[in-house]
């Protein structure tokens, strides 16, 4: 679980990094060409759509474990037992 919530973080920051990225680089004078701008959008675009994948992973994976722990409710007692 912790590591599916580390994915959509490291996603988010990733995402926010490429965001722009060539405008980015070219405000400290490195400039890229045109088609570059389509490769980072397309990545980072795919990137955004794993972020909600990766929480709702997290989700089920939480879910999932909760209901495998024992229960701290008291055992019922059967007929027959002292």
């Amino acid at each position: 679980m912790c590591l599916a919530i580390a994915c959509a973080m490291v996603g988010a920051v990733l995402s926010e990094v490429l965001d722009g990225l060539r405008r980015k680089l070219a405000n400290i004078g490195l400039i890229l060409p045109e088609s570059s701008e389509q490769v980072f959008t397309r990545f980072e675009e795919t990137i955004e759509l794993g972020i909600p994948l990766f929480l709702l992973i997290a989700v089920v994976i939480y879910f999932s474990t909760r209901n495998l722990e024992p229960s701290h409710a008291p055992a019922q007692r059967r007929e027959g037992d002292n």
